[in-house]
């Protein structure tokens, strides 16, 4: 077959392996588009707006007042919580980044679920290790959840 010629079925086609894209030629661009960018102010103003929320004191007697029982303001905290790390590590993992980008990220959020548990002991509220092992659990459904991301394996949903 002469050269540059796309090849073709007996139909006079191209064929399916012509249409494909050379795999080498295929790059994922680690760079954020503008769309991007936004999404990533948008994750670091929550993160920002529950770590200000995480080392503001809690009002006990409201808390109590709105919940009832102390099973049920342990539950609804520690669901809260889950749930937040969850959010945020999801939406993290839709960022195009590389593969070094990506661990960073995991091990701030990680660094971050430490850190002010840590620094709520300061505020006039607990900190504890099981408190830690609740927002890693957290991280690691956030990484679950968006796993096809977290790979690198699809695009963001902002690029698509």
């Amino acid at each position: 077959m002469p050269m540059g010629r796309i090849p073709s079925n007996n139909s006079g086609r191209r064929s399916t392996l012509a249409r494909l894209p050379d795999a080498r030629s295929a790059t994922i661009e680690p760079t954020p588009t503008v769309n991007s960018r936004w999404k990533i102010a948008a994750v670091i103003l929550l993160g920002v707006a529950w770590t200000v929320a995480l080392l503001v004191p809690i009002p006990h007697q409201t808390a109590s007042e709105i919940l009832g029982s102390d099973d049920a303001k342990f539950w609804f905290a520690k669901t809260l919580h889950m749930s937040m790390y969850a959010i945020i590590t999801f939406l993290a993992g839709t960022f195009r980044l590389d593969r070094r980008e990506r661990v960073a990220v995991l091990a701030t959020i990680f660094a971050h679920a430490g850190l002010t548990e840590f620094f709520q002991q300061f505020v006039g509220r607990g900190a504890s290790v099981r408190d830690v092992a609740v927002n890693s659990t957290g991280i690691v459904l956030g990484v679950l959840a968006g796993w096809k991301w977290w790979r690198g394996i699809r695009k963001s949903p902002a690029s698509t």
